[in-house]
């Protein structure tokens, strides 16, 4: 499985918009500032069956859930920019009303995620987040009422990598030692859309 987020253009064009805009607002800063806050990053994991394993690392199982009536919450435009480098893209960011909209999201996801394990907050011993910003993982772990000492953080020097900030802080989590054979580790992520996904692993 491999992810790849790539953040450059997104960035260049928004920090342009920004300077040749004469009347840039409050409100127009505030929903490029998202776009600011970008990484970039790539990350692979080799997933097999059990049988073949030469580890015993298990991927136990999750939950998704969606909200697709907040799709508009985090938009790129134009949608060429993904396979046409000549694209520009310009990314838009209500990011008041994802982190509101998401935490509703999370938590319906949360509660899918321990019936479908058998999980509860004191069983897991680590939680690896999608890293949007340290306020938004703090309000999760809140409103999941989960203890932030489980949690990893890398958001803070390694910016948001979108899709790959989740596996890539567990890879860097694991080669720090903050995984110890047989956790229960929370892998928890959410997306614009919105969505969110919750997995179990046994290290």
């Amino acid at each position: 499985v491999v992810g790849a987020e790539g953040s450059k253009r997104i960035i260049d064009k928004t920090i342009d918009d920004l300077l040749k805009d004469p009347s840039v607002t409050r409100d127009k800063l505030k929903v490029s500032f998202a776009s600011l806050t970008l990484g970039s990053g790539a990350v692979a994991a080799v997933l097999t069956h059990s049988s073949l394993s030469k580890s015993c690392h298990k991927l136990l199982g999750g939950a998704v859930r969606t909200a697709s009536q907040h799709n508009g919450l985090c938009r790129i435009e134009a949608d060429t920019y993904f396979y046409d480098l000549a694209s520009y893209p310009n990314m838009s960011t209500d990011y008041t009303g994802i982190l509101e909209n998401g935490v509703v999201l999370a938590k319906e996801t949360w509660k899918a995620f321990q019936r479908e394990l058998g999980w509860n907050g004191t069983d897991i011993d680590k939680v690896f987040s999608h890293q949007v910003s340290t306020v938004h993982r703090e309000v999760l772990f809140h409103a999941l009422g989960l203890d932030e000492s489980k949690g990893f953080s890398t958001v803070e020097y390694l910016g948001n990598i979108a899709s790959c900030s989740l596996p890539i802080s567990l890879a860097i989590g694991i080669e720090e030692g903050h995984v110890d054979a047989g956790d229960k580790v929370a892998m928890m992520a959410g997306g614009s859309g919105l969505c969110g996904i919750m997995l179990g692993l046994e290290w």
